[in-house]
């Protein structure tokens, strides 16, 4: 099983792992008690790390996430959701839903060294 991590977020903890290790997954959700349908937020450091699922999306809505996410230092923290047209996200992720919930952190590379 994959090593889960805790991490800070403003004013509470987070509990995370590798998102696309299905097994740790539901092991988070099973310790949280969320229901699989209602999904989970992915956290990033940086916007490019959805490269591949954003070139799905019309160029005009890659140009919007990218300017909300560049400016969110002013605005204050936004959980995008996002659809996954080609559906590369897994159902462990999206839950019941057609797109995903995606939040910056920029603090997430050093959380999960």
């Amino acid at each position: 099983m994959s090593k889960k991590e805790t991490f800070y977020e403003k004013a509470v903890w987070g509990l995370g792992g590798d998102p696309l290790n299905e097994q740790a997954c539901l092991v988070l959700l099973q310790i949280k008690r969320r229901p699989i349908q209602k999904g989970m937020i992915l956290i990033a450091g940086s916007i490019d790390e959805f490269a591949d699922i954003f070139s799905a999306l019309p160029v005009d809505q890659v140009h919007k996430l990218d300017v909300a996410w560049q400016n969110q230092g002013s605005t204050g923290a936004i959980t995008f959701l996002v659809p996954d047209s080609l559906d590369q996200v897994p159902y462990w992720i999206k839950g019941s839903h057609n797109s995903f919930a995606l939040r910056e952190f920029s603090n997430v590379r050093q959380s999960f060294r």
